[in-house]
C-alpha cells in the first residue's frame, strides 16, 4: 500500500485544479528520483481564502491633476537617491559644479577666439555654475559624473557661440572692444544661468511624474499580492477549524486511519498551509498526529509569537516553546530572501526537547528565482524540496 503524504497549499491558491497538478507533478518527481510507494494527497481550502475581485476599486488614482502640483517641493531624500549615481568613497566624490564646468568645457568650438574662451571664459562658466547650482531644486542633488558631464556638455554647447549683446555679427572678439568682451562674458554667464534653470525644471518634472506613475503602479500591482497574502490571512483566522476540517476530510476520503496516534502521516505544507498543519496539530480537541512535518516558506513561528496558539506557552526570548507529541519531526525550509518565511528552530522545540531543523535553500535554481521575483513560489520546483522530504519521509 502507497504510503499517505498530505500536501497543503499556502496563501495565493485559488484554482484546485491548478493545485491538484502541482501536487501530482510535486509526486511523479519525487518518485522519479527516489522512487518508492507514495500517495500525495492534496488538501485544496483556497475557496475559504480571501477575495481579491474588485480590489482596485479601493485603491486611490494618483492623476495629473491630483496629487502632486508643479509648485510641491520634490524629497530631497528621494531624489538623492535617484540621482545619486554609482555609489564612490566621499574622499573621491568630485565637486557637482566643478564636473558641470569640466563637462562644458570639454566641447571644442575652433571658432570662438582663444583669448574669450580661455580664462576669462572658464572664470565666468564657473562662477555661474557655482552660484546657480545651488539655487536648483533637483540638480543641486545629482552626484552622478555622467550626468553632470551631460549637464555640463549642453551648457558648454549653448555658450560657446554667445553673441554679444549689441555688437557685430561679424566683428571678432579678439579685435572686439573691452566693451565687447565684458558683454559677451555676461551673455555667457546669463546663458548658463538660464539653461541650468531649464534643464533643473526638466529634471524635476520627469522626476515627479516618474515618481507618480511609480506609486500608482505600486499601489495597482501590489493589491493582489496583499490580498492573497493577508487576504487568506484574515480568513483563515475566522474559520480555523473549517480550513482544518479540509485536511481531515481528504485522510477520510483518500487515507482513512491516517492522522492518527497509531497512524501517524507525513505533511506537507507551503506558507499558510504550514500554519493550517500547525494549528491541527496542537488543536488539543482533536490533533492531527503528524510523523514528519515539512515546511516552506512558513509562518508558525510568526503566528506563535504573535498570537499564542491555545494550549501553547507564550514564547519569550531564550525560552522556546515545547509543542506535544503530535509532530515528531520538523523540517522547515525558507528561502533567505523570501519575506513571507520564517524559520521554527528559535521559537519550537519538539517533545523529545528536539529543535525543528531549519533549512535555508540556496541553489542555482534560487538565484534564478531571485531575479525574476517569485521567491515565494519557488520551492515547489525545487530539486532541493525533493532532497529533504526524502529526508524527512525515511528518517
Amino acid at each position: 500500500m502507497s504510503e499517505p503524504v498530505i500536501v497543503i497549499h499556502g496563501v495565493a491558491t485559488h484554482q484546485a485544479d491548478a493545485f491538484n497538478q502541482t501536487v501530482e507533478d510535486l509526486q511523479q518527481r519525487f518518485v522519479n528520483k527516489y522512487s518508492g510507494s507514495w500517495n500525495f494527497i492534496p488538501v485544496f481550502w483556497g475557496d475559504l481564502g480571501g477575495q481579491k475581485q474588485d480590489i482596485t476599486d479601493t485603491i486611490p488614482v494618483v492623476s495629473d491633476t491630483g496629487v502632486r502640483s508643479s509648485e510641491q517641493t520634490l524629497n530631497k531624500e528621494i531624489i538623492e537617491v535617484l540621482l545619486a549615481g554609482p555609489p564612490e568613497p566621499d574622499s573621491i566624490r568630485e565637486d557637482p559644479a566643478e564636473l558641470i564646468v569640466r563637462g562644458a568645457l570639454s566641447v571644442s568650438d575652433q571658432d570662438t577666439a582663444t583669448s574669450v574662451r580661455g580664462s576669462g571664459y572658464e572664470e565666468t562658466l564657473r562662477l555661474a555654475v557655482q552660484t546657480e547650482l545651488p539655487k536648483t531644486a533637483v540638480l543641486q542633488y545629482v552626484q552622478d559624473p555622467k550626468i553632470l558631464n551631460e549637464v555640463g556638455r549642453v551648457i558648454g554647447t549653448g555658450t560657446k557661440n554667445s553673441p554679444a549683446e549689441g555688437a557685430s555679427t561679424t566683428d571678432s572678439p579678439v579685435r572686439g572692444s573691452d566693451d565687447t568682451r565684458g558683454s559677451m562674458l555676461d551673455n555667457i554667464q546669463g546663458t548658463t544661468e538660464s539653461l541650468l534653470e531649464s534643464i533643473d525644471k526638466i529634471v524635476g518634472l520627469t522626476v515627479d511624474d516618474v515618481l507618480g506613475k511609480v506609486n500608482q503602479g505600486i499601489r495597482e500591482n501590489i493589491a493582489a499580492p496583499f490580498v492573497d497574502f493577508f487576504g487568506d490571512i484574515f480568513a483563515y483566522q475566522h474559520h480555523p477549524l473549517e480550513v482544518q476540517q479540509r485536511i481531515w476530510d481528504a485522510l477520510a476520503a483518500h487515507a482513512p486511519g491516517y492522522g492518527t496516534e497509531q497512524s501517524p502521516v507525513h505533511v506537507i505544507a507551503h506558507s499558510l498551509g504550514g500554519v493550517v498543519a500547525f494549528d491541527a496539530a496542537v488543536n488539543a480537541q482533536h490533533p492531527l498526529w503528524i510523523k514528519s512535518l515539512v515546511t516552506f516558506g512558513s509562518q508558525a513561528a510568526l503566528f506563535e509569537v504573535l498570537d499564542p496558539r491555545s494550549g501553547l506557552s507564550r514564547y519569550i526570548h531564550g525560552s522556546p516553546v515545547k509543542l506535544p507529541p503530535t509532530v515528531s519531526r520538523w523540517t522547515n525550509l525558507w528561502e533567505p530572501i523570501d519575506f513571507l518565511a520564517f524559520t521554527a528552530g528559535t521559537v519550537f522545540r519538539l517533545s523529545t526537547g528536539e529543535q525543528p531543523k531549519d533549512v535555508a535553500m540556496n541553489s542555482s535554481f534560487t538565484q534564478i528565482a531571485r531575479v525574476l521575483g517569485i521567491t515565494h513560489g519557488l520551492y515547489w520546483q525545487s530539486d532541493d524540496l525533493l532532497d529533504w522530504l526524502n529526508n524527512a519521509f525515511n528518517r
